[in-house]
């Protein structure tokens, strides 16, 4: 798995092997034996560059697998469908499942899994063989993940790019788009509690979704308008980061420009309060913010990243990310063209009405449900460990 040259068809039948171990002996004990602690040493002993990694870095890495594999210990039923939600260690039961019973494998990816954790290694990890090794070990795990898997699900064609740059094949892949409650997301009469200019942001407190780029903006904006305020709805697992944008709320002098309201309840309140929308994201798949936004007919200013532009298709202002001045001067057009609000949020609610509803959504899934499950019943693969 730490290697250029992972053969996914061995490393599917390597996890179905230590699920048949797993399964019969205390996963617990196992991985936290210190044999195992040391054959994985030894395993980075032979290699020239992950011999150079710290021992904390390889300690981390070390529980880090530890953890997730005891997944692995679970059994599954003999079910008619495996669907996984993100093509990444917990998806590992299912190709034990397939290869065990012969089930069909769904797997939607509403982020690409591989694209986030090179984000997340690029940002975190200072270490270059620590670095290395898990840009590869993630390579791997996710083609053996999609090798195994008969239908890849993406939300938007900006992710299926991203899988079919890991191997997938373009049979494979199936595009779903998400889908809104649009008897709850819908234009209504929201009372804002004063009359300044106003813009929200609803999603979470961390850094793939840039909250930094969007105070950067703000700072700019009220230089073109004074009163301007920023309301930030989302809850933050974070610590740090949150701390570093409340300190640079203070340091640029914003106080009476942004507030943080925490988690939110009523959304569709949210929206509808708000002059104008704004995404700042670094990276996304089909966020439901942007149709949730459109579904109530807001004005709408994103970044550019993902599936993003597939949704506003002309129904909304769109910016290179991690760039705060072209995000201010697009968040400073809307909230000073009332005419331009108005026909962007007119445009967006249509277009969220004739393709990305919660029904149309949820009958393009029943519709691969049933096709997976119609297939004539098929004997379990081939499993190596049973004539050794």
């Amino acid at each position: 798995m730490f290697s250029n040259n992972c053969n996914p068809a061995q490393l599917s039948q390597i996890i179905y092997k230590l699920h048949k171990f797993l399964s019969i002996y205390d996963s617990k004990k196992c991985l936290e034996n210190t044999l195992a602690w040391e054959t994985f040493l030894d395993q980075l002993e032979r290699d020239p560059l992950y011999r150079e990694m710290t021992m904390k870095e390889a300690l981390t890495a070390f529980q880090v697998i530890q953890r997730n594999m005891q997944i692995l210990s679970f059994e599954i039923p003999e079910v008619d469908l495996v669907h996984c939600s993100l093509a990444w260690f917990p998806a590992m039961i299912a190709v034990s499942a397939k290869i065990e019973h012969g089930c069909p494998i769904m797997i939607t990816e509403h982020g690409v899994a591989f694209r986030e954790l090179l984000l997340y290694y690029n940002a975190y990890l200072r270490d270059e063989p620590s670095n290395i090794f898990w840009k590869l070990f993630s390579a791997n795990l996710v083609r053996t993940l999609y090798s195994t898997a008969d239908v890849i699900v993406p939300v938007c064609y900006a992710n299926a790019k991203w899988e079919e740059s890991l191997g997938v094949e373009l049979s494979k892949i199936k595009v779903i788009y998400n889908g809104v409650d649009t008897t709850k997301f819908r234009p209504i009469d929201a009372k804002k509690q004063d009359a300044r200019p106003t813009v929200a942001c609803i999603g979470r407190v961390d850094i793939f979704k840039d909250i930094v780029n969007l105070i950067q903006s703000i700072h700019y904006v009220k230089d073109k308008v004074p009163d301007v305020q920023c309301l930030i709805y989302g809850a933050s697992t974070d610590l740090d980061y949150s701390l570093r944008c409340v300190n640079m709320v203070s340091t640029l002098g914003l106080q009476d420009n942004i507030r943080f309201m925490g988690k939110v309840k009523d959304p569709e309140i949210a929206y509808n309060i708000a002059d104008a929308i704004v995404i700042s994201s670094i990276t996304e798949g089909f966020p439901f913010a942007i149709i949730e936004a459109m579904a109530c007919g807001k004005g709408i200013v994103a970044t550019d990243v993902g599936g993003i532009r597939e949704a506003l298709e002309g129904c909304g202002l769109l910016v290179r990310s991690s760039h705060p001045q072209e995000l201010a001067n697009a968040i400073v057009k809307l909230l000073q063209d009332e005419t331009l609000r108005s026909r962007l949020g007119a445009a967006a609610l249509e277009r969220v009405q004739k393709g990305f509803t919660i029904e149309q959504s949820l009958g393009q899934y029943r519709e691969q449900y049933e096709r997976l499950t119609a297939r004539q019943s098929r004997p379990p693969i081939a499993r190596e460990v049973a004539a050794r």
